[in-house]
């Protein structure tokens, strides 16, 4: 029996992905009323493809799979209506479905009922186990083609890792490797190399398939590796021992994953786990073939389209929506709920005008660096003519959009012939070259023979809230003159992110009906059948935002996903119902 084992330190890691979604295939999420998962220890029912191994395989295998359990279902409703006249229709309904639930009540018996001899070649039984018909849904078979030993050392690192395959599917064995460094991490699509026991000198490796389709190492930066988790002594004492099914299941998880896509015509029916051993029994599927580029691979590259297919199936099968709606369907004294707790993160950049923009007025804006420049007024020698002393105003409009993003706004410099006021949103803020406070004419002679400079660099923030603001300048002329006033604003057009974490799980934590049966954190099981598994995903990387302003962000975690078991008001059951 495993023990508690304490958790994992934070070490930087790679890329998660989702437990619904990941590169291993260890694991598919079930809905309400979905059959439990295998128990601890149980080798996991694989299959094709590069994306989730189990729900994988009923894609690569789903049509010849389908047509025999239609034969087989035919045939138990033809069965039910053979029974003796003295039988209600309840009991013969009652009878059929209990013989279709002993054979096919969850993956792990459709496994073994169904998918493992048709990919086989062996005969497949009836519900009721009174006829056989044989299946060739495979053009190559193998008995084995995969198999993997793990030796973790004493520093708990995978010291030695021997991989042998049937790689033509002829049922010999052609292929042996053994990888060249110890493995210290593993993730759902690699592995983390590091010095052995420690946590320094890592390397990340993701799981590739060469020019011959042989398995190989090839290094690869964090981000590109998903559900990263440690299993050597700096982590915790015998991790890979007291998880070794675990840890056997997600190195061979990512081989498959690497091998599958680069040929997706490749099949595995079968995964056995012997002490340090996992064995994959594989078959070529789909078609008889020489090129791997298949149209019946469509759900492999586009799996968004199997919950459309589903749903358009479900609604043109009149017994599907008859056996849904019933009571029967509907009851369960124990249901199996999916929830999630997520990271959602927004990054948001920003450009000029979303900051701030000249709207009216002035004549010119430029930048250099985050800092803006706005100029006003009429710089030209003896632009202005006044006459005796004459007024001359110069208003500019800046429209602020996020004043949170201005890191600083001042009155550089101005300079006038002959007299000058600046106001902003009309408060007096500067005058020259003399105090001038009046609307009016100013205080002394309009004419000074010449312009004055002043640089009062004079903070203008506090003015610059949301919203429209105007900066005025004002000249009194005598004869010819110029003006010009200099405002300078410095911005922070950076990437910024928003986080929340989104928590659909509280409702079922809080219920005391419910308790958590399985965890995985980022890819990582936690929690398996209710049993704290001991281990912890590393801090995960992840990348967000477009090109113009992408962000890379390392958290604890981006998403969790559980499922609860839930008992619920069975008393409108039947009483033959568990």
């Amino acid at each position: 029996m495993s023990r508690s084992l304490p958790p994992c330190r934070a070490h930087p890691a790679g890329v998660v992905r989702s437990a619904r979604q990941g590169l291993d295939g260890r694991w598919l999420v079930r809905e309400t009323g979905a059959a439990p998962h295998r128990p601890r220890g149980a080798a996991p029912p694989l299959a094709s493809a590069a994306a989730p191994l189990r729900r994988s395989a009923f894609l690569s295998q789903a049509r010849p799979v389908a047509a025999a359990l239609v034969f087989i279902v035919l045939h138990a409703q033809a069965q039910a209506q053979q029974q003796p006249e003295t039988q209600s229709v309840e009991d013969r309904a009652q009878a059929a479905a209990a013989a279709s639930r002993a054979r096919s009540s969850d993956s792990e018996a459709i496994q073994r009922n169904y998918v493992t001899p048709g990919l086989a070649g062996q005969p497949i039984a009836t519900i009721d186990g009174k006829r056989n018909f044989n299946s060739s849904l495979a053009c190559q078979k193998t008995a084995t083609l995969l198999e993997i030993i793990a030796q973790p050392g004493a520093t708990g690192d995978l010291m030695h890792v021997q991989i042998a395959r049937d790689t033509d599917l002829d049922g010999a064995v052609d292929s042996r490797s053994t990888l060249p460094v110890p493995v210290s991490g593993l993730c759902a699509n690699g592995v983390i190399a590091c010095d052995p026991g420690t946590w320094t000198q890592c390397k990340p490796f993701r799981w590739d398939v060469d020019a011959d389709r042989n398995l190989k190492l090839s290094a690869a930066p964090l981000t590109e590796l998903a559900g990263c988790y440690c299993i050597n002594n700096s982590c915790g004492t015998n991790l890979a021992w007291g998880n070794l099914a675990g840890v056997l299941r997600d190195l061979g998880g990512g081989m498959i994953g690497a091998l599958t896509t680069a040929d997706p015509r490749l099949g595995v029916a079968q995964a056995v786990i012997e002490g340090p051993v996992i064995r994959y029994t594989g078959a070529q599927t789909t078609a008889c073939t020489a090129s791997p580029a298949l149209p019946q691979s469509s759900y492999r590259a586009n799996p968004q389209i199997i919950a459309a297919d589903a749903a358009a199936a479900a609604a043109n099968s009149g017994l599907f929506q008859t056996l849904s709606g019933s009571p029967a369907g509907l009851g369960k004294a124990q249901q199996v709920r999916h929830c999630t707790i997520e990271r959602q993160v927004t990054v948001e950049g920003a450009d000029l005008d979303a900051i701030v923009q000249r709207v009216l007025g002035g004549y010119a804006t430029t930048r250099t660096g985050n800092t803006i420049e706005y100029l006003m007024g009429s710089p030209g020698d003896n632009s202005l003519r006044g006459g005796n002393c004459s007024l001359i105003d110069f208003r500019m409009t800046l429209r602020v959009e996020d004043p949170d993003r201005i890191t600083g706004a001042r009155l550089l410099d101005y300079y006038a012939d002959d007299w000058a006021q600046i106001r902003v949103d009309g408060t007096l803020v500067a005058s020259g070259p003399a105090p001038w406070s009046s609307q009016g004419l100013p205080p002394g002679k309009c004419e000074r023979s010449g312009a004055f400079h002043a640089s009062p660099n004079l903070d203008l923030k506090p003015w610059l809230t949301k919203g429209d603001h105007e900066i005025w300048l004002r000249v009194a002329v005598a004869d010819g003159g110029e003006a010009r006033a200099r405002v300078g604003i410095e911005i922070d057009d950076s990437c910024r992110t928003r986080e929340q974490i989104v928590d659909q799980c509280g409702i079922l934590d809080r219920d005391t009906k419910c308790r958590i049966s399985d965890e995985f954190v980022d890819g990582v099981q936690t929690f398996r059948n209710g049993i704290n598994t001991g281990l912890r995903p590393l801090p995960q990387v992840r990348q967000f935002g477009a090109s113009a302003c992408a962000v890379t962000l390392q958290r604890d975690f981006f998403q969790r996903d559980r499922i609860y078991r839930c008992e619920i008001d069975s008393s409108a059951v039947p009483a033959h119902r568990t």
